[in-house]
């Protein structure tokens, strides 16, 4: 698909498709690993205790 964008259309389409591919794929993995550590800390909140776990859902930290 690069190949073709930079033969037919210009050589700029076909850099700003791979570094919006390398951004969404970025974003993506971060989205996923913040997810997987809120999720991780609501579980162990729920281990501990039910009224951290109420707790948890209201707080953020990063």
């Amino acid at each position: 698909m690069v190949i073709l964008l930079a033969i037919v259309i210009a050589p700029l389409a076909s850099v700003s498709y791979i570094i919006g591919a390398i951004l969404s794929a970025s974003a993506g993995y971060i989205g996923m690993t913040v997810a997987t550590m809120a999720n991780a800390r609501t579980t162990e909140a729920a281990k501990k205790d039910q009224q951290k776990l109420c707790q948890s859902h209201t707080e953020v930290e990063l």
